[in-house]
């Protein structure tokens, strides 16, 4: 909470008595009661100043019940974008004195309409007294051209240049199979309208014998924006940006654009209002059993998955943005069972917004793996470019062409978002054709209190053969689609998926050395799934039932399981058993059934998670044990698992696990951070707190993407936020602490920032308690009316008693009543919550000469004690 006591009292007072701007004049100081006199004077405070919803700080005010004043104007005008011709004049207004204007706050209602705001040709604040805000409102006159453009978002002012970076470690290790991949990606700012991006990964794989490392530098590239419409880069450039809205959200499913060294230039949506969030394919995956999924992109692990049998959707949040194949491996048991590849596509959502993007890059084709190019030294250029005109709110055309080693390739897309009967249709169609090379792909999904989808992605290039420019070989042809529906309160799914594929090959993909090979061949799979949830006591009921079909090439399976799993959650703990059965025509028949335990402990200081699960059937036995901690220092999670062949006792084991944290390199030092996964472009906020205590746990910081934690005294934290986005911090003090806690900060800090940036707070924490007794002198009278010197503006009541704030642990209590001073000990105490019970103390009389240091030249006792020798 922002404000001191004092502050506070001057807002009581100004209820009590008026705070209309006429009570001033009205009354003079003989006409306010003798006690009150003194707050009647001006006092000093600390107040949160928003500048049209941006947070300024938290700055000195003086304060009256009725008028409020700066004191250090300046500080905050430079904050502030102002018309240099009218700086003069606006310094000279903001050194008076404005009416409070608290008749037109929210008080602490911030989702009121008509509150919070004046319209002013000059100067005029509005004081909310709940939430301790000054609101300040300038004339436009005298601000910058663009302050309070409500078209595009201002670059927020008082950030710092960085170096920011992000580390995600991914590592899997089946026995036969290990696979360690870490991506890095950094941000530096450079200057107010430039950056640069780094993105780099390194893999290491080993499978039997065979070991294959890679190491590559992604992207790092230097970029400037210019006019908030406009942008160039140069270095090496890899189609991450294009997919957002820093690149206009193109999205391509079928064109080649390779990774380049040169340059692109174009049209960014970045500072554009109200544009959508990343907007992913679903990654729809059919399980029998329950199963570990795996995910990668050209080699590198991107996630791991453990899902129980049914048709069930990634969780593609983490993923990074793109457009790129996924390569999904299922293990049932330990064991490799299939492997997929599913198109992906993620990226900025362009539908309704009604800005045209266009881009063009030029370069020289990277060369590092040889997905583009040839086994050779010779150099092959690379031009692309694209253009993406809304027609309506709800319908753009897309339009792209590369020119790759003198071949010509262009992509045609639509895409149609609208409402549909009573539902929602989203769909995109695109087609491609080129020099030897052609394709379309469709994807449409429609939701009316059911959801239904289709996709289709069809690319060949002549004869089926090799085409290194477009990055893939052969022939792929792929269908799916799924039906989600309600039926008499059960969840009815039927997915169905057809993909062929004619390409060229490596037998190992994990070996560089090996030759290649010829394939040919089709898979297709359907299955229909139906689960619903049953209430009894404490315990939910969830059965469930599948039947399924697969088939490929020579081998085919069908099937169907039928289970049932007792599920008990109370408070952080949950119970999981089950019992299923599984009939396989191509394999066995199964009766398996598992029991899982879970314990959740979700604070303000870390999130953690520890489960155990237990499997079995006649064939196999199965255990394993999971952990998760996510706070300040990062998101670690673990998984090992072992199985065992309950006939041959052969054991087979897997441990995957995952680490994702960053850090920001500033003049200051460097600053470490919880997690940042998925996000490509970074900016943060850094929070650096002081308290007059050495305590933990002092107040909980929560970004608007990542980070609820808590800090304590000394703390310091980088919290990462997406770069060119509107992202906030919020700072709360810790209400579970048997202290009084005031926290000196904005308590919500909104703003936008290019990647390489910090936004930087300063916390003061104030740890405090209350003091609540009765005062009596040695013959046991109350001594009411008494100052107590040891606080500001308290006076013990008619029976004697006081109730005062601290931030010391008072020991002994000092009181004025009339000409005496008078000493009491405060030795006995007992304390719950923050409160001091002193009870009834003895209060001995004393001379000033006695009183401490620290009061002895406080001015204002020093004018207190003046007051009263006058006044007898």
């Amino acid at each position: 909470m922002i404000g001191g006591k004092s502050s506070k009292l001057v807002i009581v007072l100004s209820v009590l008595i008026g705070s209309s701007s006429g009570f001033a004049s009205k009354y003079n100081l003989a006409d306010i009661p003798e006690s009150f006199r003194d707050l009647w004077g001006e006092q000093d405070g600390f107040l949160e100043v928003r500048f049209y919803g941006q947070s300024l700080g938290v700055h000195r005010i003086k304060l009256t019940p009725t008028t409020v004043a700066f004191e250090s104007p300046d500080s905050l005008l430079d904050k502030i974008e102002i018309n240099k011709e009218k700086e003069a004049d606006l310094r000279v207004l903001m050194r008076g004195s404005f009416q409070r204007n608290g008749n037109m706050s929210c008080q602490g209602y911030t989702g009121q309409n008509n509150c919070n705001y004046i319209k002013t040709n000059t100067v005029a604040v509005i004081v909310d007294d709940v939430e301790n805000v000054l609101n300040l409102f300038i004339g436009n006159e005298f601000l910058a051209s663009g302050e309070n453009d409500s078209d595009y978002y201002q670059p927020s002012k008082n950030t710092k240049k960085a170096f920011i970076h992000s580390q995600t470690i991914n590592l899997s290790d089946t026995g036969n199979y290990e696979n360690l991949s870490i991506v890095g990606t950094g941000s530096l700012g450079i200057t107010d309208n430039s950056y640069a991006i780094l993105g780099w990964a390194a893999n290491y794989n080993r499978y039997k014998s065979y070991n294959y490392n890679e190491q590559s530098i992604n992207s790092l590239y230097f970029r400037h924006d210019f006019e908030k419409n406009f942008y160039y880069q140069l270095g090496r450039i890899d189609r991450t940006d294009l997919s957002q809205s820093s690149g206009g959200n193109f999205n391509f499913d079928l064109l080649p654009v390779p990774d380049i060294y040169g340059m692109r230039a174009g049209t960014t949506q970045s500072y554009i209002k109200n544009t959508g969030k990343s907007v992913a394919s679903p990654v729809t995956i059919m399980l029998t059993h329950f199963s570990r999924v795996e995910a990668y992109r050209n080699g590198q692990l991107l996630g791991v998955w453990y899902l129980d049998a049914g048709i069930s959707e990634l969780d593609t949040e983490r993923l990074p943005d793109g457009n790129y194949d996924l390569k999904l491996k299922i293990f049932e048991q330990e064991q490799l069972v299939r492997e997929e590849i599913v198109p992906f596509n993620k990226s900025g959502s362009s539908i309704g917004d009604t800005h045209w993007d266009v881009f063009v890059q030029a370069g020289d084709i990277i060369n590092d793996n040889g997905r583009y190019v040839e086994k050779q030294k010779n150099h092959k250029s690379a031009i692309n470019s694209g253009l993406r005109l809304p027609l309506t709110r709800n319908l753009a055309v897309q339009l792209g062409g590369a020119v790759i080693d003198n071949k010509n390739y262009y992509e045609t897309g639509i895409l149609w978002n609208s409402g549909f009967l009573d539902g929602s249709l989203n769909s995109k169609f695109t087609f491609l054709f080129g020099d030897d090379t052609h394709g379309n792909y469709q994807n449409v999904s429609y939701t009316d209190g059911f959801n239904l989808s289709f996709y289709h992605n069809d690319k060949r290039v002549n004869d089926c053969g090799k085409d290194y420019n477009m990055g893939w070989s052969g022939c792929y042809e792929s269908y799916s689609a799924s039906l989600s529906i309600p039926v008499k309160g059960w969840n009815s799914t039927l997915a169905y998926s057809n993909t062929y594929s004619t390409s060229v090959y490596r037998y190992d993909a994990v070996s560089e050395y090996v030759p290649y090979y010829y394939y040919k061949g089709r898979t297709k799979r359907w299955q229909l799934t139906a689960s619903t949830v049953v209430r009894w006591g404490d315990y939910n009921i969830m059965p469930t039932i599948g039947v399924y079909n697969s088939e490929q090439k020579q081998w085919a399976d069908k099937g169907g399981y039928l289970s049932l799993t007792l599920t008990r959650v109370d408070g952080g703990k949950s119970l999981n058993a089950g019992y299923s059965y599984n009939y396989s025509r191509g394999n066995y028949t199964s009766n398996d059934a598992f029991v899982e335990g879970r314990l959740v402990s979700d604070t303000n200081v870390s999130y953690r998670e520890l489960s155990a699960r237990v499997s079995g059937n006649r064939y196999y036995t199965e255990g394993g044990v999971s952990g998760r901690i996510n706070n300040r220092f990062g998101d670690l999670n673990g998984t090992l698992s072992v199985n065992k062949n309950r006939k041959s006792h052969d054991t087979t084991h897997s441990l995957t696990a995952g680490y994702s944290s960053s850090f920001a390199l500033t003049t200051d030092g460097i600053y470490w951070g919880g997690s940042a996964s998925g996000l490509t472009n970074l900016s943060g906020g850094i929070v650096r707190v002081k308290s007059n205590e050495d305590e933990s746990e002092l107040l909980n910081v929560k970004g608007s993407s990542y980070g609820n934690y808590s800090l304590g005294s000394n703390d310091s934290l980088f919290i990462p936020v997406p770069a060119l986005m509107q992202a906030s911090l919020t700072i709360k003090e810790n209400t579970n602490k048997s202290k009084n806690i005031d926290v000196l900060a904005p308590t919500k800090n909104t703003f936008f920032m290019l990647p390489g940036s910090v936004y930087p707070i300063d916390v003061s924490a104030n740890v405090s308690f209350t003091y609540v007794g009765r005062g009596v002198d040695v013959k046991g009278r109350p001594l009411s009316g008494a100052y107590i010197l040891n606080a500001q503006n308290i006076v013990l009541d008619e029976n004697g008693g006081f109730s005062f704030e601290s931030s010391e642990n008072e020991k002994e209590l000092f009181l004025l009543k009339d000409k005496t001073i008078y000493s009491c000990s405060l030795d006995r105490s007992e304390m719950r919550n923050g409160i001091v019970f002193v009870g009834e103390v003895a209060c001995n009389s004393t001379i000033k000469e006695l009183l401490p240091e620290k009061l002895v030249t406080n001015s204002r006792i020093h004018d207190l004690l003046a007051y009263n020798q006058d006044t007898e």
